[in-house]
């Protein structure tokens, strides 16, 4: 790995720094109220330094999907790590995603905003690409977990049509679950809920669906799901607790 330069880790360390001023702004304004003036207004740089980090506010849009993006990659990464099998590692990712939609809640919005025509339209090329990759690995690791519960017998993936379509089943029921959970609250049906419960009830039912082994009526996911908190996302449950 490359041993950055001083002046290239300064940049880099002023870029978070703009990151995380524009978070507070959308967490306080919203979407909309991320604005560039504000950004500088709130910020100790000029105009012209925070323009170098970014061309507009489509394009500080796209850098938050990607820290996004880094942060999911790397909770995924632990997620594979557990000492489990495919479907309890696929349980695991989806505990991630939840977990970071709930710690990093503005981020978690960012990254499906980043893919409208309007945010790709204006935020640098650079920084497209920089998604772009980071996206394919994630789509990567869970191709590969399907990957291996078809070579273990646990799916049939040909049943399933194809492993994107597998792959693509699990984003849609965790983000449609996570995100009205947490952003329709106040619907008579969301209250009666815990988060956690709806988004490991919805995987068991699509899961079972597909016929990915052990069903539910076969394994204590309820005990998997304690086995993963306290494994591998001990310090994001202890944050979300004290939240």
């Amino acid at each position: 790995m490359k041993t950055l330069s001083r002046k290239e880790r300064n940049f880099l360390e002023r870029e978070q720094e703009l990151i995380d001023l524009a978070l507070d702004i959308m967490h306080e304004e919203g979407f909309v109220g991320l604005t560039m003036d504000k950004l500088t207004a709130r910020s100790d740089f000029s105009k012209g330094t925070i323009y170098n980090h970014f061309s507009c506010k489509e394009d500080v849009l796209s850098a938050i999907g990607i820290c996004c993006l880094n942060d999911l990659n790397s909770l995924f990464s632990r997620a594979m790590a557990f000492k489990g099998n495919p479907r309890e590692r696929l349980i695991a990712m989806h505990v991630a995603y939840m977990l970071n939609a709930r710690l990093k809640s503005d981020q978690f919005m960012c990254v499906l905003s980043c893919k409208t025509s309007t945010v790709k339209e204006k935020s640098s090329e650079k920084r497209q690409l920089i998604s772009t990759e980071k996206e394919t690995q994630l789509i990567s690791l869970l191709n590969d977990l399907v990957r291996e519960a078809e070579q273990v017998g646990d799916l049939d993936v040909l049943k399933s049509r194809s492993i994107e379509a597998v792959t693509f089943s699990h984003w849609a029921t965790s983000f449609g679950t996570i995100a009205l959970m947490m952003h329709a609250e106040e619907s008579q049906i969301v209250k009666k809920l815990d988060v956690e419960e709806a988004l490991l009830y919805n995987i068991c039912v699509m899961l079972d669906g597909l016929g990915w082994k052990p069903l539910s009526s076969e394994w204590d996911y309820l005990d998997t799901i304690e086995r993963i908190h306290n494994e591998v996302f001990a310090p994001e449950m202890e944050q979300l607790n004290h939240q």
